[in-house]
């Protein structure tokens, strides 16, 4: 127990860090986020995460088991094949083929306790997807929202796409970067709440040991 513990600790101080170094807050009512410079820091919080990863014994960030995990995919059945290996870490997994399923299971979900994910290849129209996400955004603030596609040149684990998503993945994934992608998703949509980096240390460090 101490052990998972003290990995999920240091799994969310890395995703803290690497979103003080790579993202920007957006200019609508917040600030620029400060941040820390010091890489050797980096990189001790990375060995230290790979560590505490193999003496846990977790293939993937275990931030997931206490989450419910929304699929809403078509047709693509590999990405659905490497959701699976998530079960045995997340709370519930719901697979939904419309996008219409996904948002009435959304709604039956606490959403800071959610992670939602959407493969943009299902919808025949991108400008259906953006007004569906960008609705969805205002509606669900503290949802996490990761959105996949095979036309996404590589995986994105900043804000940059913070109007519709909290991370972008490129298709086809792994099981280790879908673990990434959640803590990353999960980090960002808390970024969003906050306006300075020790802000957002302190209330994610609540978040994880409460």
């Amino acid at each position: 127990m101490n052990s998972t513990r003290s990995y999920e600790q240091s799994t969310s101080l890395l995703s803290l860090l690497y979103t003080g170094l790579f993202s920007r807050f957006s200019k609508q009512g917040t600030e620029t986020c400060e941040r820390p410079r010091n890489s050797s820091l980096a990189n001790r919080l990375s060995r230290m995460c790979d560590e505490k990863a193999t003496e846990a014994g977790h293939p993937v960030s275990p931030d997931c088991r206490n989450l419910d995990l929304v699929i809403m995919t078509s047709e693509n059945f590999e990405f659905r094949a490497q959701v699976t290996t998530l079960h045995p870490y997340a709370r519930s997994i719901s697979y939904c083929m419309h996008p219409d399923q996904a948002w009435l299971r959304v709604d039956q979900l606490e959403p800071k306790l959610t992670v939602l994910f959407v493969d943009i290849d299902t919808f025949e129209e991108t400008v259906n997807v953006v007004d569906k996400l960008l609705s969805l955004r205002q509606k669900k603030p503290d949802l996490s929202i990761v959105i996949l596609s095979t036309t996404f040149a590589r995986n994105d684990f900043s804000i940059v796409r913070q109007a519709i998503a909290d991370c972008s993945l490129r298709l086809p994934t792994t099981t280790m970067t879908l673990g990434l992608a959640i803590g990353a998703a999960r980090s960002n949509a808390l970024a969003r709440r906050y306006t300075t980096f020790e802000d957002f240390t302190n209330a994610s460090h609540m978040d994880t040991t409460s």
